[in-house]
């Protein structure tokens, strides 16, 4: 009896010396990267090969698509080796997959509909980026970006001011006491280039009259639209709103 407890023992022993290399192999083994996009996908075939793993992408240290149609960046997360990245001139808006790409020297993005610059704001080296002609939101330019710039990162955009608020519903029509306005009250903040102005903040505020505003502080949409709804007090008479935007004012609605 003696002797099958120690055979016993020592089996557990090598097993559970193998089982960590085991572990470690399987975690190790490449696993097959869905690149959505096909004409990503394409792109990166072109390079690497058929065979898009996490081992594959590591091998990609360059890629320059321009003009291909590429809307989405999913799988370029996995090619953390990625020095050079030209993507202009394409339909791309969400850049999230490359926020962990550290080692890129050299990122183009322009001409593309990219608002959102946050995910580029834990970038580690001082890669030149380039993202002219781009619908870039007010916290892009206000925020995010000067993050960045504080790194030593050149970054190429074009500046956007709020300039200008667009009324878009009617603001003349009647409603009756103690009930919700019939329309909501719509505008929408313009660039000095008349472009739709994404994440604005704008407040929505009665001056004149009785009634309570939903809604009445926020930021405009990826649109540059901003609404709030209107229910009208007790009080018989003429309600005002006025509605601001940072850096404009807008007339009475």
């Amino acid at each position: 009896m003696q002797v099958k407890r120690v055979s016993i023992t020592v089996f557990s022993v090598l097993f559970s010396l193998l089982l960590p290399s085991l572990v470690y192999a399987q975690r190790n083994q490449p696993e097959v990267v869905s690149i959505p996009d096909a004409n990503l996908a394409t792109a990166v075939r072109e390079i690497i090969g058929d065979s898009i793993t996490t081992h594959t992408l590591l091998d990609l240290t360059g890629l320059r698509v321009e003009e291909r149609g590429i809307e989405n960046l999913t799988g370029l997360e996995h090619a953390r080796n990625l020095r050079r990245l030209h993507l202009q001139r394409n339909a791309i808006s969400d850049i999230s997959p490359l926020a962990g790409l550290t080692q890129l020297t050299e990122l183009l993005l322009s001409v593309n509909n990219i608002s959102d610059v946050s995910p580029l704001v834990e970038l580690k080296k001082p890669p030149a980026v380039y993202m002219n002609q781009n619908p870039l939101s007010y916290d892009s330019i206000n925020t995010h970006i000067p993050v960045i710039q504080a790194k030593g990162i050149e970054i190429g955009f074009d500046e956007r001011v709020p300039r200008y608020l667009v009324t878009i519903s009617d603001p003349t029509e009647q409603g009756a006491v103690n009930s919700p306005f019939p329309l909501r009250f719509v505008v929408e903040v313009q660039d000095q280039r008349r472009k739709p102005f994404s994440g604005v903040p704008v407040t929505f505020g009665i001056t004149v009259g009785d009634g309570t505003l939903t809604a009445a502080d926020r930021r405009t949409d990826a649109t540059g639209k901003a609404t709030a709804r209107l229910k009208l007090g007790r009080t018989v008479g003429t309600t005002v709103v006025r509605v601001t935007a940072a850096h404009i004012q807008h007339p009475d609605l």
